[in-house]
């Protein structure tokens, strides 16, 4: 029988299939030279035959020092032999000694060119030392000897596929069955070959013909196994797993695929059970080991995979993929030095070790420290140019950065390595979206939907970029394409609400918030946007109603509770505004905003004296706000008392020489006390401030027509220009 050679453990840990055994190398209780023997009958009246018999008692019975005592005595007898020559050679093949089993192989092919046995098994002990090459040479010349022994065209097959000729080995596979069509080794080996090109109908029929024939070969029970896994069917392949297992109980690589399959079911525990089993054939296997703590690490128990990592190191304390998953662990924790410190241990041990660099970049990124996770990524990306997880994390940092150009560039070199990655084509969409480049972004989704055609994802972000560029039509257009896949979006129903809203369509945007509202009642932000909506189209009693059930939502929401006296002002129902600010100052007593909208709500109201009481509490909490001065010099106006709201006038420009507003009122005043120019100059002193308010513009009209005097705008920004950054004296303008 044949098995796989094991390979050291590989500087990657990756969880990929186990092929387990598949018939390569032979097993030291076979009978090598039997399979080949020639027809060459002994003579027990011969000394030398007789000597030949013994030996090959001896070896049936596994007394490998006696058989080649006894080979030695024959050949004494006759040193030209190579029948004895061989059988010496294969005596030290079992004990371990390949070079001298070779050098007698060779002496017997030097006696005898063609002799059959000394051929394979020369070969055979090339392919103990993976010389495949000197392998294929001499199953070649057994081959021209006797093309029709089925074994020999098996060891072909296995050692042209080692070398990777695939097709090559189907064909001497093939070529065995058909010679042997009980030869299950071969059935099972042409079935892994088969697998391999994903021909997984034809994988399994072979393997199921190995099994026919042989229905305890743990090996092909391994390998149907394998097809399952293959075929994305994990509770087959489990049960034909567990089958090989059955058969051997200390069959490790039946152990690790079940482990595989167990994670892709996330059956996490059903896989340390296994490990936990294979553990028990060997406490100290490092693959066992990392893999119990790798699942630990997936069922975020990190301090017993901290612990498991730990156990490996102690056994090799050169293992760096156990030293760069210990950083994963510290990373998991949060303990972003300490996983550093694991990297760099990783890195010391294998310098070009480009996951532990890239890993140190996400420490960094993690620690706020963008600039330098960007130059460990650079410096993955020098030891392995391709590694697009590099890329892609150092996209987010440039992103994090606010370089959005450095992130798109970095999204077009994942491109550059797998052209028609769609998650790539779309990572690249997003970043054109992130980078504020909105038509970039939709060609790229659009390309992107080529590939994907229904692609939720896509729709929305689409939709996103029309919104941003303002075309809120083409915006509407995708968001419902989004609908017709999933009608009880709410954040989509609430976009195109918001996209009708923009569009001034009311009624709509009202229509797609009731629907999003019908899915999540609580959507604070969606009541207010549907409440505007409504005020908006002087839907005055549905926007309170609205609003109302907002408040409900956040009593202590004051943004609410204005916009409710808001509307009630709106209503002209000036009791309910009062009402309702006040709620407000129950909440907040030192709101000033609520005490400046009550003053206006009473002025309206003509409540002068409860507007006064308002002015002045507003003063007690911030005694120098120009704008409450300014309002209650209307106060003392609407109280017909004209020199005071002068005063309040000025003493706001005292506050704030610079306010605009309070000079305009200040210009009022004086031109009801009938006093033109000074009238005309402080609204000319507002204009300069801010030439661009209408109501400066249009105060300056009136005042000019009442005064008889050209109104000539030109000429009045030419003197304002003038009057820019000017100081002006309240009394003498």
């Amino acid at each position: 029988m044949f098995e796989k050679y094991l390979d050291d453990k590989k500087d990657k840990k990756e969880n990929i299939p186990e092929e387990g055994d598949n018939y390569i190398s032979v097993k030291k209780a076979d009978k090598v030279s039997s399979d080949f023997k020639q027809e060459i009958e002994l003579d027990p009246n011969s000394s030398f035959d007789n000597l030949i018999g013994k030996g090959n008692t001896y070896m049936e019975h596994h007394e490998l020092s006696k058989a080649l005592n006894q080979y030695k005595k024959a050949l004494a007898l006759n040193s030209k032999d190579p029948m004895a020559l061989t059988k010496i050679g294969v005596v030290y093949s079992y004990i371990g000694k390949l070079d001298i089993a070779i050098d007698y192989y060779k002496q017997a092919l030097e006696i005898e060119p063609k002799h059959l046995d000394a051929l394979v098994n020369l070969a055979i002990a090339y392919i103990y030392q993976r010389n495949f090459t000197q392998a294929i040479t001499n199953l070649e010349k057994a081959i021209a000897v006797d093309p029709n022994f089925s074994d020999i065209w098996f060891y072909l097959g296995n050692c042209v596929k080692e070398t990777g000729d695939i097709e090559r080995a189907i064909s001497c596979y093939e070529r065995a069955v058909k010679i042997n069509p009980n030869d299950f080794k071969s059935w099972s080996n042409l079935a892994l070959c088969i697998l391999g090109q994903n021909k997984t109908d034809k994988a399994i029929e072979y393997y199921k013909r190995a099994l026919l024939i042989e229905p305890k070969d743990y090996i092909s029970w391994n390998g149907l196994g394998l097809v399952y896994m293959q075929l994305r069917d994990a509770e087959k392949a489990i049960k034909n797993l567990k089958k090989s297992l059955k058969l051997n109980p200390n069959y490790i690589s039946a152990i690790l695929n079940i482990d595989i399959c167990y994670r892709v079911l996330g059956k996490f525990d059903e896989a340390l059970e296994y490990l936990e089993q294979g553990l028990k054939i060997n406490p100290v296997d490092l693959e066992l080991l990392f893999r119990k703590a790798e699942l630990y690490q997936m069922k975020q128990d990190f301090t017993l995979a901290q612990e498991t990592y730990e156990q490996i190191l102690k056994i090799d304390k050169n293992d760096f993929p156990a030293w760069n998953n210990l950083g994963d662990v510290h990373m998991s924790k949060k303990e972003f030095k300490k996983a550093i410190e694991c990297y760099n241990k990783a890195l010391k041990i294998q310098p070009n070790y480009y996951l532990s660099v890239h890993n140190i970049g996400i420490a960094h990124g993690n620690m706020g420290e963008f600039k330098k996770a960007i130059e460990y990524f650079e410096e993955a990306l020098k030891i392995k140019p391709d590694f697009i997880s590099s890329l892609s994390f150092m996209s987010s940092v440039y992103s994090e950065l606010k370089e959005y150009d450095n992130a798109i560039e970095c999204q077009k070199r994942m491109l550059e390595i797998q052209p028609d990655n769609p998650q790539i084509i779309f990572g690249l969409g997003f970043a054109y979206l992130r980078a504020g480049k909105f038509k970039e972004s939709i060609a790229v989704y659009e390309r992107f939907l080529v590939i994907s055609p229904n692609n939720v994802d896509a729709f929305f972000n689409i939709a996103l970029a029309y919104s941003n560029l303002r075309e809120y039509d083409k915006s509407i257009e995708y968001f419902v394409k989004v609908l017709e896949i999933d009608p009880k979006d709410v954040e989509v129903l609430v976009r195109i609400g918001n996209c009708y809203f923009a569009l001034r369509k009311y009624e709509q945007a009202i229509e797609y918030y009731q629907k999003g509202l019908e899915l999540k009642p609580d959507m604070i932000s969606v009541l207010i946007d549907q409440s505007i909506a409504y005020f908006n189209i002087k839907k005055f009693d549905e926007a309170l109603k609205t609003y109302q059930k907002a408040w409900e939502l956040e009593p202590k929401n004051i943004t609410i509770i204005f916009d409710i006296a808001r509307i009630h002002m709106e209503m002209d129902e000036l009791d309910k505004a009062i009402h309702i600010y006040k709620q407000a100052l129950e909440i907040d007593e030192k709101n000033e905003f609520a005490y400046a909208q009550l003053v206006f709500v009473c002025m309206r109201a003509k409540l002068y004296e409860d507007a006064l009481a308002y002015s002045e509490k507003s003063l007690e909490i911030d005694p120098n706000n120009y704008n409450v001065y300014n309002n209650l010099g209307y106060v003392y106006l609407g109280m017909d008392n004209l020199e005071k709201a002068i005063e309040c006038w000025e003493k706001a420009l005292e506050l704030n020489p610079e306010y605009a507003h309070a000079w305009h009122s200040l210009a009022e005043g004086y031109e009801k006390k009938e006093e033109f120019e000074k009238a005309l100059k402080f609204y000319m002193k507002a204009f300069s401030i801010d030439p661009f308010e209408q109501i400066f513009m249009h105060s300056l009209e009136l005042l000019h027509e009442k005064l008889g005097k050209d109104y000539d705008i030109k000429a009045l920004k030419k003197e304002a220009d003038k009057m820019k950054g000017k100081k002006m004296d309240v009394k003498n303008p």
